[in-house]
């Protein structure tokens, strides 16, 4: 997706190369099926449409919250309980008896 918000800024906004940065991250681009492309330092335009945001169906299947294999073994292994208080989307970590996990 910033390779579309470099070249929109380039061709809708400013015209210019110069002085112009745009952050590249590489972690998670192994579950992209089109990740970000660097030539010469520069974003290398996709040759697909889209936004290029599509994650592989392996990566999408593993890390789908709750059913992904991933999430599956991670709940086995603690239950939450959720904590309404002033912050109201945290949550507290239990062990299977019911006892809070300090740790």
């Amino acid at each position: 997706m910033g390779v579309h918000f470099s070249m929109f800024e380039y061709i809708a906004i400013s015209g210019t190369l110069e002085d112009r940065y745009f952050e590249y991250v590489k972690a998670l681009h192994e579950h992209f099926e089109y990740p970000s492309a660097i030539k010469n330092g520069c974003f290398v335009a996709p040759e697909g449409y889209g936004l290029a945001s599509d994650y592989k169906p392996a990566s999408e299947n593993k890390y789908e919250y709750p059913n992904g294999s991933y999430w599956v073994k991670e709940l086995e292994t603690v239950r939450y309980r959720p904590f309404h208080g002033i912050m109201a989307a945290n949550f507290t970590p239990m062990n299977k008896d019911g006892s809070i996990n300090y740790k």
